[in-house]
């Protein structure tokens, strides 16, 4: 343990009486010498009067107390004339002591000591008093003249007891002390120095204080014309945070304050700060004070760096940006400096051009991605998107349906675009949607659904479709497309490539391996049926398939398979139906994950045990899925559902083969003639 660093000093603090004893003294001394004047240190003549009260009243004083001294000497030698005018001289003092703390004007009062006092010097240098010494008498008064009564006035003064005191000792009879010859020519030359010096001095004083008084003024002027034109606010504040005066003129202006003068900066900025906040920008003032980190740290740690201010009593708001350094003052005091500017007009321009230059980024990504995508294979997306979109319409003009069967209307056809276009490699598009089918979820999860969301899902999907009309402004641009040597019907092509696509996207992106196998598909199926329901359903069942179905390369070689799943498509007529057969070779559908999920969620109350049927109808059911989280190709329950609804429209019907391990096999039989009616599964 190091016993050094334990000691302590202790100091006593002085008793409270003697404390104030002290300062009583020092109070009434000060009263005395000032006549109980006040200074102002920025006026120069109330500093000039104080200065001259003091030089007065010592000069009383002393004065006072030389006079009884004499007077005593020169009763004890039997002078009792300058007994008597020493005496009527201390009175003389004494009075003007008196009068000096009553309104007398000083100049008055002055003149009225100095003049008693000329005659009083004269008489003792003419008479020889004190045996010749009381002439050095005559070389206080121009000094005390002077200073006491300025240039003008003690000049006039001094140069009156010159005058008779060389007549005095010059004109014969009348003084009755004998000088020596030579000590008179000395007497007088030694006073016009004196006087002459007193004078030169007086001049100089007040020359020196008009230039001083110019420089002040200009410097004034000049500090008033910096903090009137600066266009960044400064000022300086305490360390009580209070501002403190010569702050600049334009902090006014972003205040919206008209005087700052002995404001609390913190509490200037209240409505602008929570509590928590005021609290921390009042530790970061301590650190600043306290210079606890250099300058570029205490600037990286300023919790004001842009400062959103609330203009007090409106909804105004300015956006400020704020400096602070600490400051030394001459009382060894450390106050703060505080550099403010209003850059709300920069922070919207920046804003601004960051919107632009991101709007760009995003036209230019999606252009790109579009660019990658065979003309013909977008012109069918852009249809099918139209028909969705054109489905919605409908479905908001309908005041007939209810808002929650809105939503999951309008829910299925944005993830039938959504799902076409990440497959197509539209990602940014698709990220939209997927934003879009977030705020219809979150809408669904609303108490009650009023007007405002349904006005703000409309807004969200116009926004979509504007997005969509800028790839049809994109395929303008593209004239020629070819397809190649593929012998493929075009609608065959473009159908079997979408499928193909999706397959590919989703294995990628869930680290799978996957092969999209066409066994047999009719050509005059495709163009008999409704190409556009039997797209959308088999890409749905496509990414289920390869989503919740195929597993991964390592699974699949621990069950002893290929680590590459297979998925087989097939479209046939039969019957004068159309048979889509979409089959793969996965894990197959998990029933006790579908019943366990069923019963959590209460999809069938008051059935105890859940049969095959109950389990086929929940997996069919809109927002049911088995998916741990939720991504752009699974997890929200619409990709099943949609398909159902879909098949329901065409008057078709579902059929689904499952084995535990093996796959699983969807069968859709859909009618050549496109009649709306339910389906069944």
């Amino acid at each position: 343990m190091n016993l050094a660093s334990s000691e302590r000093t202790y100091t006593i603090p002085p008793k409270e009486g003697a404390e104030k004893n002290s300062h009583w003294f020092r109070k009434f001394i000060l009263n005395i010498m000032t006549s109980g004047q006040d200074v102002d240190p920025g006026d120069e003549l109330s500093s000039d009067i104080f200065v001259r009260h003091i030089v007065v009243n010592a000069a009383l004083i002393i004065g006072t107390i030389l006079l009884a001294i004499f007077g005593q000497l020169s009763l004890r030698t039997g002078n009792t004339f300058i007994y008597t005018i020493s005496y009527i001289m201390m009175v003389l003092l004494i009075i003007a002591f008196i009068l000096l703390r009553v309104g007398i004007r000083f100049t008055v009062l002055s003149i009225s000591i100095c003049i008693p006092f000329l005659f009083f010097c004269a008489y003792l240098a003419v008479n020889g008093a004190f045996s010749g010494f009381g002439v050095l008498w005559l070389y206080v008064f121009p000094v005390l003249a002077i200073f006491v009564l300025e240039l003008q006035l003690g000049a006039i003064l001094s140069i009156a007891l010159l005058v008779i005191t060389a007549a005095g000792l010059l004109i014969p009879g009348i003084s009755s002390y004998q000088y020596p010859s030579a000590v008179v020519p000395s007497i007088f030359a030694v006073y016009f120095l004196v006087m002459s010096s007193a004078l030169a001095y007086e001049q100089s004083r007040i020359l020196k204080n008009r230039v001083n008084n110019k420089l002040v003024t200009a410097m004034q002027a000049e500090r008033d014309g910096i903090t009137e034109n600066l266009k960044a606010g400064l000022l300086l504040m305490d360390k009580d945070y209070t501002i403190l005066p010569l702050y600049s003129r334009v902090l006014e202006d972003i205040f919206s304050s008209i005087d700052l003068l002995g404001s609390n900066f913190v509490e200037l900025l209240s409505e602008s700060l929570s509590l928590q906040e005021r609290s921390l920008l009042k530790d970061y003032f301590e650190m600043v004070i306290n210079r606890s980190f250099d300058q570029a740290m205490l600037e990286d740690i300023n919790p004001l760096h842009e400062l959103n201010y609330k203009m007090h009593g409106t909804k105004k708001e300015k956006i400020l940006r704020c400096a602070f350094a600490p400051v030394n003052r001459g009382d060894d005091e450390t106050i703060i400096l505080a550099t403010i500017q209003d850059i709300t007009k920069e922070y919207l321009l920046k804003k601004q051009l960051l919107e632009e230059n991101n709007k760009r980024q995003d036209e230019m990504r999606s252009l790109f991605e579009v660019l990658q995508v065979e003309p013909r294979i977008l012109t069918d997306f852009l249809e099918d998107s139209d028909y969705e979109f054109n489905r919605i319409n409908d479905v908001l003009k309908d005041t007939d349906i209810e808002s929650a069967t809105v939503l999951v209307s309008v829910y299925q056809s944005i993830h039938a675009i959504k799902s076409n276009a990440v497959i197509l490699g539209l990602q940014n598009y698709g990220e939209k949607l997927h934003y879009l089918e977030t705020e219809i979820k979150t809408i669904q999860k609303h108490e009650h659904i009023n007007f405002d969301d349904m006005l703000h899902l409309t807004l969200e999907i116009e926004k979509i479709m504007q997005e969509k009309d800028k790839f049809n402004s994109t395929i303008k641009r593209i004239k020629e497309f070819k397809v190649g040597s593929v012998d493929y019907n075009q609608g065959k092509y473009v159908l079997v490539e979408s499928l193909s696509r999706t397959a590919k996207k989703v294995a990628a992106e869930t680290n799978k391996k996957v092969d999209f196998i066409e066994d047999y598909i009719d050509t005059d199926a495709i163009d008999s049926g409704p190409r556009r329901v039997m797209k959308e359903v088999l890409m749905q069942i496509v990414r289920n398939a390869v989503y919740h179905g195929i597993e991964t390369p390592e699974e699949r070689i621990a069950a002893g398979k290929n680590e590459t799943g297979m998925v087989h498509l097939s479209i046939i007529m039969e019957s004068g139906k159309i048979h889509l057969k979409l089959q793969d070779d996965g894990r197959g559908i998990d029933f006790e994950q579908v019943r366990a999920k069923a019963k959590r969620e209460n999809l069938f109350p008051g059935v105890e045990t859940l049969s095959r049927k109950h389990l086929l109808q929940a997996i069919f059911m809109s927002g049911f899925s088995t998916a741990k989280s939720e991504n752009m190709h699974a997890g929200r329950g619409v990709g099943l559902g949609l398909v159902l609804e879909r098949v329901r429209e065409q008057r078709g019907e579902i059929k689904l083969q499952t084995e535990h391990g093996k796959g699983t096999a969807f069968n859709i039989y859909l009618p050549v003639e496109q009649v709306p009616s339910k389906g069944n599964i």
